[in-house]
């Protein structure tokens, strides 16, 4: 199953979201999980894995050439197993994540421009996911998309069977909030709304239950406010393991996606 991780806005801790609860799924379920950087404008998640890509590992090489044969995405394909030190790599268990990255190191090197987001795209995009999945045995693949509704945004959002909407609970927020549920209500899309950094105070439960109001919708997991989260370069469940009160939070994110428990109102 694909699923997207999408934010209207920016710095709101999606792409982290992303792999806390990519590592918590894997090491829950014991299953292979597929990453995808599809931010081609701002990737991150080689950076925040301190991983150097090769030159022709990369999902933009993929969109302008159109090349989806197996066995290249397989050697592509990054197992991060083999990144991670003996500790991270621990609390992975049985699980395995393989990453494909956004882009190169040396991103001048590439004309992001030059990408068409066409109908032969969405093809390219949607066998390279199935091939992934595929050669990688994955249950399910993460894609990290653009920020906002960009045309290449809302093609992965179309590929997407289950959108993890991330969001601060702010006014900056909520146009993009009830556009997306309006969208996955109307194309029958699973939406897994997550609310990020939200305080555990009185306050920040009075601005949660204004927001969803607002909404008419109930958010299905809100992210506690954390310094780590700000900063943005720690995975819980990979450098602190399952029992990290945030890799807690992950984990139920994983739980709502292998139950497909989602809110609708």
């Amino acid at each position: 199953m694909n699923i997207a991780f999408f934010s209207y806005k920016g710095g709101v801790g999606r792409s982290l979201a992303l792999l806390g609860v990519a590592a918590s799924y894997a090491s829950r379920y014991g299953t292979n999980i597929g990453i995808v950087d599809a931010d081609i404008e701002a990737p991150s998640l080689h950076y925040l894995l301190d991983i150097v890509p090769e030159e022709d590992s990369n999902f933009v090489d993929i969109l302008l050439k159109g090349t989806t044969t197996p066995a290249v995405i397989k050697e592509r394909s990054i197992q991060l197993r083999s990144y991670l030190s003996e500790k991270k790599a621990s609390r992975l268990g049985d699980g395995e994540l393989f990453l494909y990255p956004s882009l190169p190191d040396k991103p001048s090197e590439i004309k992001i421009p030059r990408i068409a987001v066409d109908e032969t795209t969405q093809r390219t995009c949607e066998d390279f996911l199935d091939t992934f999945s595929n050669v990688r045995k994955l249950e399910h693949v993460f894609v990290d998309c653009r920020t906002g509704f960009s045309r290449l945004a809302g093609m992965i959002l179309n590929l997407a069977d289950t959108v993890v909407l991330v969001c601060r609970i702010d006014r900056q927020n909520l146009h993009g909030v009830r556009v997306m549920i309006d969208r996955s209500k109307k194309r029958k899309k699973n939406l897994l709304i997550v609310g990020s950094m939200v305080p555990e105070t009185p306050i920040g439960t009075q601005r949660l239950l204004d927001f969803q109001e607002k909404i008419d919708r109930c958010i299905d997991i809100c992210l506690p406010l954390d310094e780590r989260l700000i900063f943005g370069d720690v995975v819980t469940p990979l450098d602190y393991g399952r029992s990290d009160p945030i890799s807690g939070f992950y984990e139920k994110v994983a739980e709502k996606i292998k139950m497909e428990e989602f809110n609708e109102s």
